[in-house]
Formats: structure tokens, C-alpha cells, sequence
């Protein structure tokens, strides 16, 4: 280490990735005695979520902590799914998208922002992501219908009044189909 921070960094990476696959063990441990302690009174059961909660601030502090490069946080980020779904660290799987392109690694990005999307069974053609949009609501459709100096003169509420109510159906659908606003409470 005081030879060359260079040359020391991806030992103390691979040292962090030691100590959170030590965390990771120690957790799945608590989630096993947790489901094996049914008998015990709820006072005397430890909570997995509380140590779930603690372990992903903690894992976010040092990642927030790392030299900022695409093969560091792509190594971290692959231990943490041992423990982590698509979902729960939605920050971290971004920063490592956008850090992938800029280091060039255009699959890597890809393949971090698909592979959760198609665990959770997003459908890459589908309304969510833009495609079948109804045609009412796309400003092309607006703008041919309307002449640009009404769009440009009128008031906002004016202009957004006639698509409230197609928004607001095309908005239901959308939460409709993507499982309903209850699976999306934890975003709040």
C-alpha cells in the first residue's frame, strides 16, 4: 500500500468483497435461524429485515465510497445478488449501467439494466416502455390535429385538457399491467 495506491486498489476491493460475502453468510445464517424459530416468542426472534435495511446502508456507503470505474462496481455489485433481487438496489445497478458506457462496455450495460427487467417479467415490447402507445397520446398526434400557433398561444391547462382524461386511462393501464400499484408501494 505505500508502494502505489494504483497497484493496492484491487487488493482492497477484493478484501471488501471478502468481507461482504462474510455478511452475506452471516445474514442467510439469520434468515435460516429466523425460519427455523418458529416456536420462539416474537420478542425473543431476531428480524431479518432490520439487519436486511442495515446491511444495504451499509453496502451503500461503500460503494459510494469506491473509485468510480465500471469493473470495480460490476465485481461488488455481483456479490451483492447473492442476497440483493432486481429490485432492491435499483441506484447501484444504474450508477453501474452509466458507468459501463462510459468505459465503453455497451453489452455490460445492457445486460445490468435487461437482466433485472426480465427477472421481474417486463415485457421489452410492451406499453411500459413506450411501445403501443396510443396514438391520441403522442405529440405528433397533437400537433397535426392542432395548428402550432394554438399550441403555442394557448394556455397550458387549455392544451393538457384534452389529454387528461386519455392520459389518465393510458396511466391505469400501464400500472394495471406492470401488477398493479400495490407491488410498487416501496418506491414511496
Amino acid at each position: 500500500m505505500s508502494e502505489s495506491y494504483k497497484r493496492a486498489y484491487p487488493s482492497m476491493v477484493t478484501a471488501q468483497t471478502l468481507a461482504e460475502m462474510e455478511e452475506i453468510i452471516a445474514y442467510m445464517k439469520l434468515e435460516d435461524r429466523a425460519a427455523s424459530d418458529v416456536h420462539r416468542h416474537e420478542a425473543n426472534k431476531q428480524d431479518p429485515k432490520d439487519s436486511r435495511k442495515r446491511l444495504l446502508e451499509v453496502w451503500r456507503k461503500r460503494l459510494a465510497g469506491c473509485r468510480v470505474d465500471a469493473e470495480v462496481h460490476s465485481s461488488i455489485v455481483a456479490v451483492r445478488s447473492l442476497v440483493l433481487g432486481p429490485i432492491d438496489d435499483v441506484e447501484s445497478i444504474v450508477t453501474l449501467s452509466s458507468l459501463s458506457r462510459q468505459a465503453h462496455c455497451y453489452k455490460l450495460a445492457e445486460r445490468v439494466l435487461c437482466k433485472p427487467l426480465l427477472q421481474l417479467g417486463a415485457d421489452l415490447n410492451g406499453s411500459v416502455f413506450g411501445f403501443g402507445l396510443p396514438e391520441n397520446l403522442s405529440i405528433r398526434a397533437a400537433v397535426n390535429s392542432t395548428s402550432t400557433d394554438i399550441l403555442v398561444t394557448q394556455s397550458v391547462e387549455s392544451v393538457s385538457s384534452q389529454f387528461n382524461a386519455e392520459n389518465e386511462r393510458y396511466s391505469h393501464r400501464l400500472v394495471r399491467d406492470a401488477g398493479g400499484a400495490e407491488r410498487y408501494v416501496f418506491f414511496c
